[in-house]
């Protein structure tokens, strides 16, 4: 019998987003399943001030932290929990639980890839495993089913969601149309591309501390990248597309079409240093990894908008 579900997601960390985020519904899915994250809402008479937030989604209530409204440096919230909301089956519901870990990698990986930001502290994943020995069910969620207008607990309350975030203050928070992207993307199914996929490995490399691993996974998100620009530019001018060769080639062949490089200096931060540190094995600071990813990223995403996998990506 299909039933209304909601439950609750805590980010103790905390996500920097635009005001204009609170109370709205951004859609994503699990597993197939379609779903709403709902946004916290702003306590009545406290607008004003560093606004306490607290659930948006009537009837569903809990005692814990949901966040504050920051005004720095503009009509900001630090929202630190939210709601999920969908119709379905028990058996539905058991497969969110079952979807949350991929769920909440991807989600991971796209506030980083929006926020142009890293950190050390990886999310937190508790599995309990079924009698199949296989992962069970997500400890980290608390759902409860709608029955005759009254919430009622469908499991353990005090399963909630732990994703440990560093705020990203670099920049005035996420919009709406930022956080429904991250959001959504989160729920798809298809793997990244190249660029974007190498772009969160080095991520990945970062926080267990390999900052060589970044860089060499920056380098490679970055090479993919250039080469699916440079096919997009010979695909709309019909030229035809030769091999490009190296890093430093990639970028002469970019120079010759005149496509617009974002970063000037790009010989020596980007392809003089990743060539001593794969090719000479000089080692890297956490300020140089982080640095080198960001300068990444920003390429990455002027090059290539396409965040899912194309087969079309190769040098030849």
């Amino acid at each position: 019998m299909e039933s209304t579900y909601a439950g609750l997601i805590q980010l103790p960390r905390g996500i920097v987003c635009k005001n204009e985020v609170l109370s709205k519904t951004f859609r994503t899915s699990f597993g197939g399943l379609v779903a709403g994250i709902q946004m916290p809402m702003i306590v009545e008479g406290t607008e004003n001030k560093h606004g306490l937030l607290k659930s948006s989604t009537p009837g569903l209530e809990y005692d814990i932290d949901w966040g504050f409204g920051i005004r720095f440096p503009d009509k900001t919230s630090f929202v630190k929990a939210a709601t999920i909301i969908f119709k379905g089956t028990e058996e539905d519901a058991d497969s969110v639980y079952r979807a949350f870990p991929g769920w909440l990698s991807r989600l991971e990986a796209m506030i980083k890839m929006y926020s142009y930001d890293l950190f050390r502290e990886p999310i937190t994943q508790k599995l309990q495993m079924g009698a199949d020995g296989k992962p069970d069910k997500y400890t980290g969620l608390s759902l409860n089913r709608i029955s005759e207008g009254k919430w009622e607990d469908v499991y353990n309350p005090d399963r909630t969601i732990t994703v440990k975030f560093d705020p990203n203050y670099d920049n005035d928070g996420f919009s709406s149309k930022e956080l429904s992207e991250i959001i959504r993307n989160a729920g798809e199914s298809a793997p990244f591309s190249q660029s974007h996929y190498f772009l969160s490995e080095a991520c990945r490399a970062y926080q267990r501390g390999d900052n060589r691993g970044c860089v060499v996974f920056s380098g490679l998100a970055l090479e993919y990248s250039i080469i699916a620009r440079v096919k997009k530019y010979c695909k709309d001018c019909n030229m035809s597309f030769s091999p490009l060769g190296m890093l430093g080639k990639k970028f002469k062949k970019l120079k010759e079409l005149k496509i617009e490089i974002p970063i000037s200096d790009y010989q020596h931060r980007i392809v003089d240093f990743r060539n001593d540190v794969v090719h000479k094995g000089i080692s890297v600071t956490d300020l140089e990894a982080v640095q080198f990813w960001k300068d990444c990223s920003l390429l990455v995403h002027s090059f290539d908008d396409n965040m899912y996998f194309l087969e079309d990506y190769t040098d030849d």
